[in-house]
């Protein structure tokens, strides 16, 4: 059910950003869907031994992987559920707010893999 939700939003939200419609951003199902992707993505990174990474959101820090993170990145909700699902290029990902270099995260915050090319929004 719930990969059947997050498909459902994310692609609703890829056809709204198609028509330049940006409401329902701020939605819960939106923070839902971010918090299914990130739970996958810390499995994986945990089965991996991948290190951990802190996420700063607009109320909540969530820490994915393995031990005590050391770098951090903001993001809102919205952004991760975008970042994650392949909506965004790894220059877009690497452009936002990180507390050290990236590097380490840039090919392992994408479930599907990120796009070629930057998405606006």
């Amino acid at each position: 059910g719930a990969l059947l939700v997050a498909d459902l939003v994310t692609h609703e939200f890829d056809i709204k950003q198609a028509i330049g419609n940006t409401q329902g951003r701020d939605l819960q199902v939106v923070r839902t869907v971010a918090l299914f992707y990130l739970n996958a993505l810390d499995q994986a990174w945990r089965e991996d031994g991948l290190p951990a990474l802190r996420i700063l959101t607009e109320d909540k820090a969530l820490d994915i992987g393995g031990k005590e993170p050391d770098t951090s990145v903001e993001m809102s909700w919205w952004e991760i559920g975008r970042v994650v699902s392949g909506r965004r290029s790894i220059d877009q990902v690497r452009a936002l707010t990180w507390s050290d270099d990236p590097t380490p995260w840039l090919d392992e915050l994408f479930v599907f893999g990120p796009r070629e090319t930057a998405l606006e929004e």
